[in-house]
């Protein structure tokens, strides 16, 4: 199974792929897992707040904390080779 992040820019969220695109109809034959993160504008997919303990922002906890989660569920299997990562810009 493919797995497709798509990521949404600043100011949007999640909803701008499915409001703007064609995504939910062009995976819908396909063997592909659609994955839209929710996540707060501009954050930049990152922890920022740390958790209150400050310091730099964590910008690996989507990919190392989601994606092991969502593949050991649903795949792409242990080569990962078929996944992408669309990022809409973050201006409008």
């Amino acid at each position: 199974m493919a797995v497709l992040w798509l990521l949404h820019g600043g100011p949007g969220d999640r909803t701008d792929w499915t409001a703007n695109t064609h995504v939910e109809e062009l995976a819908a034959p396909r063997d592909v897992l659609v994955v839209l993160p929710r996540t707060s504008p501009c954050s930049g997919y990152s922890d920022w707040y740390n958790s209150g303990g400050g310091g730099p922002p964590a910008w690996e906890n989507l990919m190392d904390e989601l994606r092991p989660l969502l593949e050991s569920h649903y795949g792409p299997g242990p080569s990962g080779r078929w996944r992408a990562c669309p990022w809409a810009a973050s201006g409008r």
